[in-house]
């Protein structure tokens, strides 16, 4: 993780844009990573309580590189603020590498661990505890809010209790049953959520942490985009369906 006194010096200075006195980030600052086919809200509101293309995209690339069967993102991660960007609410277009590994900045290794499916459905429980109901203005929402891969689909009811809120979860098409202990999920996540980051207690069983481009997170989900979306555009995906939960409004552009 990049040293907060780093941060601080470089917004203490005024550093507003990529310029001389900001150190890029990567040896390639401008070249592109991705096409995004429509404009990707980053404001908290709306990177912590709906579905994010460049979340989701992150997701698959950890799913991937652990050949893993499901991978999560939690939407902390994903910033607006940069060490060496202004704050960016809304990025559309061409991306480049800079602007990614500012908006995915903390540099969290990708490791994977086993769950079972009971384990997992209290992953995204934990996840969904801190959404809004319908009616409720988002106010300061939690960075637990997981961003899942596309193997994943997730129903959520807000209007329910803590710990009930999840109503159907699927990996692969497949519902997850959570009276089965021999089935095991292997799932791919930061070494922050593993290590209790946001709350989560995930269980350490056979861990292990990807190898590829020093296994960070920013270096592995640039990579995958790259490969996967030359040619094409990154669109947000309906993976998570919210029922009864506040609706964030899009801020300006």
């Amino acid at each position: 993780m990049r040293a907060s006194l780093a941060l601080s010096l470089l917004l203490l200075a005024g550093c507003q844009a990529f310029n001389d006195d900001c150190t890029a980030l990567v040896a390639d600052p401008d070249a592109v990573v991705v096409k995004l086919g429509e404009d990707v809200y980053l404001d908290r509101p709306n990177a912590r309580h709906d579905n994010n293309a460049l979340g989701q995209g992150s997701a698959d690339a950890y799913a991937d590189v652990m050949t893993a069967e499901l991978a999560v993102l939690n939407s902390g991660s994903l910033r607006s603020e940069g060490l060496c960007g202004v704050t960016r609410n809304v990025v559309r277009g061409e991306l480049t590498d800079q602007v990614f590994h500012e908006i995915l900045l903390f540099e969290n290794t990708i490791v994977a661990i086993d769950l079972n499916g009971s384990e997992l459905k209290s992953m995204f429980e934990h996840s969904a505890e801190q959404l809004f109901p319908a009616g409720q203005p988002i106010v300061s929402p939690s960075g637990q809010f997981l961003q899942v891969s596309k193997q994943v689909t997730l129903s959520l009811d807000c209007s329910k209790p803590i710990g009930s809120r999840v109503t159907a979860l699927s990996v692969n098409g497949v519902a997850v049953v959570t009276n089965d202990a021999q089935r095991l999920f292997r799932v791919a996540l930061s070494s922050f959520l593993l290590n209790g980051g946001d709350g989560f207690l995930l269980p350490t069983r056979n861990v292990s942490q990807a190898q590829k481009l020093g296994g960070i997170d920013s270096n592995i989900a640039s990579d995958y985009l790259k490969r996967t979306y030359r040619g094409s555009t990154l669109q947000k995906q309906g993976r998570i369906t919210f029922s009864n939960c506040a609706v964030p409004v899009k801020p300006p552009g």
